[in-house]
């Protein structure tokens, strides 16, 4: 009976490494095989979440829309027929690494003026890094600070802080101005370490959420999931448990053979 359940027991914890282990180190790579790159082209964030989001709550059903023709229901809805779109939002996308934490945003169309690189909030499980973004050398960056259509670079600059204004040391950003200022476009790249620097009371060695948030382009919170030690704790406790388990049969075992 002893010899069978051990039998059993034995490819269940094989079972459970290749189950929990190997999804781990897979997502591993492909994190690693698959990084953000600032560099003013947007395709390698097309496979990312996003969301759309407004300073305000807009609606995306609009009763009695005029179509030029008759009155209609008007929805704004995506690719993916989720609510809204480019027309009526701002496309938004944040990326975490474990190493940097990574934003990209589109802005909507019907509000070519809306966009700030002020006041970019950054919090980690509730505790806040604030940054702006800015020309080289702290020129302000607004949807008319510069008119001829092109890709830009910046500097990331913290705030809020006894170090405001100060240039981040390795953080990036590029900002495309494009012509009439349709669904202008940027990204960035903090690393977290530096997000510490500002608030020591961030703990980047584990912590379970990133949210973003500027009053300039929305309205609430957006989030991104970080990596928490509890899948890990998890897994190992299991293995732990089974594997104790074996040993303690197995010397059950030998000393009946001894009697």
């Amino acid at each position: 009976m002893n010899n069978t359940i051990r039998k059993l027991m034995t490819p269940i914890l094989m079972s459970m490494v290749i189950v929990f282990i190997l999804p781990i180190n897979a997502l591993k790579v492909q994190a690693e095989s698959n990084p953000i790159a600032i560099d003013g082209y947007y395709d390698d964030w097309s496979n990312l979440p996003y969301s759309w989001e407004m300073n305000y709550d807009n609606p995306y059903i609009i009763e009695n829309f005029w179509d030029g023709t008759s009155n209609i229901t008007k929805k704004y809805l995506d690719a993916n027929g989720n609510p809204y779109n480019i027309e009526i939002r701002h496309k938004m996308s944040m990326y975490c690494d474990g190493t940097n934490v990574y934003l990209h945003i589109t802005c909507c169309t019907q509000y070519p003026d809306a966009f700030q690189g002020a006041d970019y909030q950054f919090f980690v499980d509730g505790q806040m890094a604030a940054y702006c973004m800015t020309f080289p050398g702290g020129g302000a960056i607004s949807t008319y600070s510069v008119s001829a259509p092109g890709v830009y670079s910046t500097e990331i600059r913290n705030r809020a802080t006894s170090i405001s204004n100060t240039v981040v040391p390795s953080a990036t950003g590029m900002y495309t101005v494009n012509p009439g200022n349709v669904n202008n476009e940027f990204e960035m790249k903090i690393p977290l370490a530096e997000l510490k620097k500002q608030n020591p009371n961030i703990n980047i060695d584990h912590f379970n959420t990133i949210e973003f948030f500027t009053p300039n382009l929305m309205y609430r919170r957006i989030v991104n999931s970080g990596v928490s030690t509890a899948p890990y704790s998890g897994i190992l406790l299991c293995i732990v448990i089974v594997g104790g388990v074996l040993l303690f049969m197995n010397m059950r075992e030998k000393k009946g053979s001894k009697i």
